[in-house]
């Protein structure tokens, strides 16, 4: 029981002791009215100071989570209430958006969601968020004292950053947490970290077309990688929908991958763009003579790529009733390219971006706080489902 698995030198010796005990009295391991063990004990096992061990008890004292009883101490089972996060505490958000947005983007795009969510919950507790660039962050950790960064977060969205993982390795001082839209990637397997459940919102796409009727599924992903591999957020969705389709006996052949439009400003430039993404992908339906094969789902990587797709459909003159198509990120409304070719997805998914934003920053105050547990937190946001033909 008394183990001591984060050991960090950088870490007091009081710090760690506090953060040991309460994990064990928040899970259950130490219940109400049991003896807490000796000064002694726990400092010849953590291999620190009795002054160290009784100072923390002291602090727990305090906070109402231990008392006195005879020559030793027992658990009151009272909250430990949280701790005030230090005055002016600054934390750097690695990745994050610098300056204004842009118009067009305002309400598009995973990070400006997450960013302007945990944002708001930082400052609502006295924390102060400094969106920092990659290359800046050695320099971040140069400035005076009181205006280094007391915490980090990095929004990774395909989790692969390992150059930027690398440099916050040299800052583990103080605490990280990152958010991937992939679970299990070993670079943030000892880091706190928040993840956009993808696979969940792959599931979710396929057992709800199964409702529907929908039995003969087409998967459509754009080609950004020249190697043909998928992003790990993607692999995640993939595998989702090939289990849900497995359990569901529904068919599922190879991904069908196609040209993606650029995000760009509402321009002629990017009409243009936008027009031969169109005309690539009516060449890519094309062979599949979509308008008599069985195919009656397409599932599009985003609600863009399904505006293009819609657009495809229409050059080759599809109008299939029964052809229903999925997005992903319900952001369709919003996206410039509405403006020459309306589309509205049958069905898409919120990933749940604002939920991904406060989970990063209650993460990052309850490390700031030494109210987390020891061991790294991984969170995991569920998506949401939304049918927006039932309520346009």
């Amino acid at each position: 029981m008394l183990r001591d698995p984060q050991f960090d030198e950088l870490v007091k010796p009081k710090v760690r002791v506090l953060r040991l005990l309460r994990q064990l009295i928040d899970s259950g391991e130490l219940p109400t009215g049991e003896a807490v063990p000796s000064e002694k004990i726990l400092a010849t096992k953590l291999g620190i100071t009795r002054s160290a061990v009784r100072a923390a008890f002291q602090q727990l004292e305090a906070d109402g989570a231990v008392a006195a009883r005879g020559k030793g101490r027992v658990v009151t089972g009272h909250a430990v209430e949280a701790a005030a996060p230090p005055r002016h505490a600054i934390v750097a958000v690695v990745n994050g958006i610098i300056g204004p947005i842009p118009a067009y983007q305002r309400s598009i795009g995973w990070n400006i969601h997450v960013q302007a969510a945990l944002d708001r919950h930082l400052r609502a507790h006295g924390v102060i968020p400094r969106p920092v660039a990659p290359s800046d962050l050695e320099s971040e950790f140069a400035r005076p004292t009181g205006e280094r960064p007391n915490g980090l977060i990095l929004l990774c969205n395909d989790g692969t950053d390992l150059r930027m993982l690398q440099l916050m390795e040299t800052h583990r001082h103080v605490p990280q947490v990152v958010y991937t839209s992939a679970a299990g990637l070993p670079e943030v397997k000892n880091r706190d970290a928040v993840v956009a459940d993808h696979a969940a919102g792959g599931a979710a796409i396929v057992r709800w077309l199964a409702s529907q009727g929908r039995r003969h599924l087409l998967r459509v992903w754009h080609l950004d990688d020249p190697s043909g591999d998928l992003p790990p957020w993607l692999q995640q969705r993939d595998l989702g929908m090939c289990d849900a389709a497995q359990a569901l006996g529904l068919e599922l052949p190879p991904p069908l991958r196609v040209q993606q439009s650029p995000m760009q400003p509402p321009t002629e430039l990017l009409r243009k763009s936008f027009a031969q993404c169109c005309l690539a992908m009516a060449g890519a339906f094309a062979p599949l003579k979509l308008e008599s094969n069985r195919i009656d789902a397409l599932l599009m990587i985003n609600d863009s790529l399904l505006l293009i797709a819609a657009a495809g459909l229409r050059h080759l003159g599809i109008q299939r009733d029964d052809l229903l198509l999925a997005g992903y990120d319900a952001v369709w409304a919003d996206i410039p390219e509405q403006a020459w070719a309306p589309a509205i997805p049958t069905v898409t998914i919120e990933r749940g971006n604002l939920a991904i934003g406060t989970a990063l920053a209650e993460l990052m105050l309850a490390r700031l706080t030494d109210q987390a547990p020891l061991a790294p937190v991984l969170r995991m946001i569920a998506p949401t489902l939304i049918v927006p033909m039932k309520t346009a």
